[in-house]
């Protein structure tokens, strides 16, 4: 398959686009040594029932061993645990930060914290339980996950890369962390150490769906849509609330001008990941690109406006990691045009000049931007 001509815009703004890992790994050591004291005991036969999905005797083994022990910092982390299986993240946090406050040498304990920012997609509260764990136990491989997925998440892959490289150095045999280094030199453009990465977490689990996404994200960075699609879809099959491989997959078919498909698989993913900003931002450019669902200029104004909520959300995402997000001001001043707002229209196309002046991936973009500028401004 060809891109549209009409996609050419598309193809320069997206071809960049590295779909991430949204969540964090959450995680219990029961210690390698056997527990001593009855309040371990049943920390450790907590952990095992909460690995086997028993959430009722994670409870009463957790209950036991503060019975025994109410300070125990292993059962408060592990109360937390139970608190994110059953899905109520505010008492998980609160366990968290009070197995840390009675032991603050307990790892587990930040990495989790960590990996419950991400999971809320606040990446940047991330990192600083994240680094506590790995000051306390630099070999803790959970933690250095972490700490890599909520770099990437703020757009720091040079980072996330320096610690994934550890990981791999430390644990050649680590799947994921093959697939996250592919990445993060996905978004660094390093298109052959992508492929070295993608090709041995493949060889680790041929089934892996990062991985089978990376491939994808490769392959379409490469303009072979078609492999492409084919990854992404064995991804999805893989895992089919997988947002990312659903926004990979959206994009290149917008780029292609399937519209229908974009619209759906964007739709699906800013459901499954509201607050994953490069769903918001693609999600976006389906809807200008799929146009009203209704004739008329009323029906073209309405649907430039959904795709202006959409960017909005993309862009205040964004921000929250401390960046700014160029493509989206420039789709954003496309819709505004459409809706009839000019004003609008030119301080977006301004804000895109002032962000991307110096990427050269986006020169032909700004210069296009700066043309416009000066015929609104001309009007």
């Amino acid at each position: 398959m060809k891109p549209t001509a009409s996609s050419s815009l598309l193809i320069a703004v997206c071809a960049g686009l590295a779909a991430i890992a949204m969540a964090g790994c959450f995680g219990g050591r029961a210690g390698s040594a056997p527990p001593t004291r009855d309040s371990e005991v049943y920390v450790a036969r907590a952990l095992e029932a909460l690995g086997r999905g028993d959430i009722e005797r994670a409870r009463a083994d957790l209950s036991l061993a503060l019975e025994f022990d109410p300070q125990s910092a292993p059962a408060f982390n592990a109360l937390g645990l139970v608190a994110v299986a059953r899905g109520d993240d505010e008492r998980a946090r609160e366990h968290f930060r009070r197995s840390i406050t009675l032991d603050a040498d307990l790892a587990e304990a930040h990495s989790n914290l960590g990996a419950l920012e991400i999971k809320a997609g606040r990446p940047r509260y991330a990192i600083e339980p994240l680094r506590a764990a790995l000051a306390i136990d630099p070999g803790y491989p959970t933690a250095r996950h972490n700490l890599a997925r909520a770099l990437l998440r703020l757009g720091n892959a040079h980072g996330a890369r320096a610690e994934l490289l550890k990981l791999t150095s430390a644990a050649a045999d680590d799947a994921d962390a093959w697939a996250e280094l592919a990445l993060a030199d996905l978004a660094l453009g390093l298109y052959d150490e992508a492929a070295a990465a993608v090709e041995r977490a493949l060889a680790l689990d041929a089934q892996h769906p990062v991985a089978t996404r990376a491939a994808g994200d490769l392959a379409r960075a490469r303009g072979d849509f078609d492999r492409a699609l084919a990854l992404y879809a064995q991804a999805i099959d893989r895992n089919r609330d997988d947002a990312d491989a659903l926004v990979g997959r959206g994009t290149t078919l917008l780029v292609l001008g399937k519209v229908d498909g974009a619209f759906a698989d964007l739709d699906r993913a800013v459901r499954l990941a509201p607050r994953n900003a490069a769903a918001r931002f693609a999600y976006g450019a389906a809807i200008l690109q799929r146009g009203p669902d209704e004739a008329g200029q009323s029906g073209a104004a309405a649907a430039a406006r959904a795709a202006i909520d959409q960017f909005d959300q993309a862009i205040a995402l964004r921000r929250e990691t401390g960046a700014s997000y160029a493509e989206a001001h420039l789709f954003r001043a496309q819709a505004h045009e459409q809706a009839g707002d000019g004003r609008a229209a030119l301080a977006d196309y301004r804000k895109f000049i002032e962000l991307a002046a110096e990427d050269r991936a986006l020169a032909g973009e700004v210069d296009a931007a700066r043309a416009r500028v000066d015929q609104l401004e001309s009007r």
